[in-house]
């Protein structure tokens, strides 16, 4: 196991509770439990103010009940969700998952992982690149399950700055970090770990993105500026990929960056 051990229990819990067909739905009571708990902090904020006026507080206490009615009602709704009751399919799929994470774990670019404050899972990828006997730093990247974008299961953002050297021009490559620290996937990539995830191979999913942070374009360009764009780390020695590594469901991916 490569990831603090403290948050170990707290994260498998999250993803064995993790349901693809469940993401906009929890996604979207945390955001309302977000905002009313936004709401509340500034409106008693304004109510602490003793020169008030006494209209005025008691429209903004009228909304303090309206915002704690609001959140304890995403807090029933999210607690419904989380004890309902397990059929025996359900607790198949529970073993499933709990073995899935526990492989995840073991993975040597696995780092860290833990439950993000909108209820992601979050798995950190360490990133590196061998070149001419040395190893650079691409930086982490952070893999989320449980979260989604409007054409997404996941997201892919950086979780380290990855060192570029000095002068070097954020977004051009090699440096595949996008707005928003987002990591430039590709189209080929993005669509094959939405289908893992979707169903449920949550192993491939981590291995195809660990594959793809860890690799550069097979461009001459952006090969030979690697050593411009990212610091070295160690002198790297060079292992054969093991037959076996080909039975694995990375089928050699191209990144298709763009």
């Amino acid at each position: 196991m490569t990831i603090d051990s403290r948050n170990y229990f707290d994260v498998l819990e999250r993803f064995i509770a993790l349901d693809t067909n469940k993401y906009s739905f929890v996604q979207e009571i945390n955001e309302k439990l977000y905002e009313s708990i936004k709401e509340l902090d500034e409106l008693n904020k304004h109510l602490n103010n003793p020169d008030i006026r006494f209209d005025e507080r008691s429209k903004m206490e009228q909304r303090v009940k309206s915002a704690r009615k609001e959140r304890l009602l995403c807090l029933e709704r999210l607690r419904d969700i989380q004890s309902a009751p397990r059929t025996e399919e359900m607790k198949v799929t529970d073993a499933i998952r709990k073995d899935q994470f526990e492989r995840i774990c073991r993975f040597p670019k696995v780092i860290d992982a833990y439950v993000d404050k909108n209820g992601a899972v979050v798995i950190v990828i360490s990133a590196t690149y061998a070149l001419d006997g040395i190893v650079y730093d691409l930086g982490d990247w952070a893999l989320s399950f449980g979260c989604y974008t409007e054409t997404d299961l996941f997201d892919l953002v950086n979780a380290r700055d990855n060192n570029r050297q000095a002068g070097w021009d954020r977004g051009a490559y090699p440096d595949y970090t996008q707005d928003r620290g987002s990591f430039c996937i590709g189209l080929h990539n993005r669509t094959r770990i939405n289908q893992h995830i979707a169903e449920e191979r949550y192993v491939q999913a981590v291995m195809l993105a660990t594959f793809v942070v860890n690799s550069i374009n097979n461009k001459a360009q952006e090969i030979a500026q690697v050593a411009e764009a990212f610091y070295p780390i160690v002198p790297y020695v060079f292992h054969p990929v093991h037959p076996q590594n080909k039975e694995q469901d990375l089928e050699y991916p191209q990144r298709l960056a763009g």
